[in-house]
């Protein structure tokens, strides 16, 4: 058996770049506060970068997109947790953490 027979190679996960975009956004805005906190003086250009990558990331079509389906689910999840409780006589949310 050689090399080839014996190895199965598992498919990369797709990345979306949405993901990309946002990962770098997290670490952007990490790296941000990080400087903050450690009273470095940040620079007018660094500043500006930082806040206009935040006004890319808050306006991005997908992401507000997604904040707007998140904001009509989250109440209906929430009745569903209390029915649950009250079906339980437990409360649910609490099982869940």
């Amino acid at each position: 058996m050689n090399l080839a027979e014996s190895t199965t190679l598992e498919p990369r996960p797709k990345v979306s770049l949405l993901t990309i975009f946002t990962s770098y956004f997290v670490v952007g805005l990490t790296a941000f506060v990080a400087r903050q906190q450690a009273a470095e003086t940040l620079s007018q250009e660094a500043r500006t970068a930082f806040y206009g990558l935040r006004r890319q990331v808050q306006t991005q079509p997908s992401l507000v997109a997604r904040d707007e389906a998140l904001a009509l689910i989250k109440p209906v999840l929430a009745d569903v947790a209390s029915e649950i409780s009250a079906a339980l006589a437990v409360d649910y949310t609490a099982l869940t953490r």
